[in-house]
């Protein structure tokens, strides 16, 4: 079973985005990428943020 998952950390003006998709080797499916849209349309108000770093749970290039 995959599970889906994204996940954000904030360490003083930046926020680190992790997504996480299990056993498919982190491939965007629409799930993720609608996530990580919420995600910025969040953030781009908040003027605490200065930068975001997105990355995969296991530091693997994307695969979609």
């Amino acid at each position: 079973m995959t599970t889906n998952s994204v996940t954000i950390e904030r360490d003083g003006a930046l926020a680190r985005v992790r997504f996480d998709r299990g056993g498919s080797l982190n491939a965007l499916d629409q799930d993720i990428i609608l996530a990580l849209s919420e995600i910025a349309q969040s953030l781009q108000n908040d003027l605490s943020v200065h930068a975001v770093a997105a990355r995969d749970a296991f530091a693997n290039k994307s695969k979609g």
